[in-house]
């Protein structure tokens, strides 16, 4: 089962203080001196004032396809 069949994504990502661009939900860099980016997991206003994020999801499809060199 991959990624996309788990959680669904967001149509709108919010803007979060986050770091982790390998994550599946990560879509982009909104504000990078303040470490602010784009996140598409649809509960994360549960958890924006969580210091680590419990959501993060390894993009394992995307890793492989730079590892094969693949974008």
């Amino acid at each position: 089962m991959n990624n996309e069949q788990k959680t669904p994504k967001r149509r709108t990502p919010i803007a979060v203080a986050c770091r982790l661009a390998d994550c599946y939900f990560f879509e982009g860099v909104k504000d990078s001196e303040m470490g602010l980016a784009l996140c598409s997991h649809p509960e994360k206003e549960l958890y924006v004032s969580n210091h680590s994020c419990p959501l993060y999801r390894f993009d394992w499809q995307n890793a492989l396809k730079k590892r094969n060199g693949v974008t």
